[in-house]
């Protein structure tokens, strides 16, 4: 009986000593990549809020039938014709659809 009630403890791995500046470097390193992934997480939120914006914009001007002028590479202005004006709306709704979640 002595021998199986010792058996159980000597299955046990006994733990390592902890060293408690190891411990509180590995804590601070965490914490500090907790803090990353939360500052990245915020900009990248702000980043689609504002695109959502812009595309949301960009649909209620194309929407109004308003004429809208482009500066061609030339330095002309060019007018959007209708198709390039359903083309330019289709992208924008498709940035909505991804941007404003």
């Amino acid at each position: 009986p002595a021998a199986a009630a010792s058996a159980p403890a000597m299955a046990a791995k006994p733990t390592p000593p902890t060293d408690p500046e190891l411990e509180e470097r590995k804590s601070r390193a965490e914490q500090e990549q907790a803090a990353q992934r939360k500052a990245q997480d915020a900009k990248a939120a702000a980043a689609r809020k504002d695109n959502c914006q812009r595309a949301r914009e960009q649909v209620a001007l194309l929407d109004s039938g308003q004429r809208i002028v482009r500066m061609a590479p030339n330095g002309e202005r060019e007018y959007l014709t209708d198709e390039q004006r359903a083309q330019e709306t289709q992208r924008a709704r498709a940035l909505i659809a991804t941007e404003c979640r």
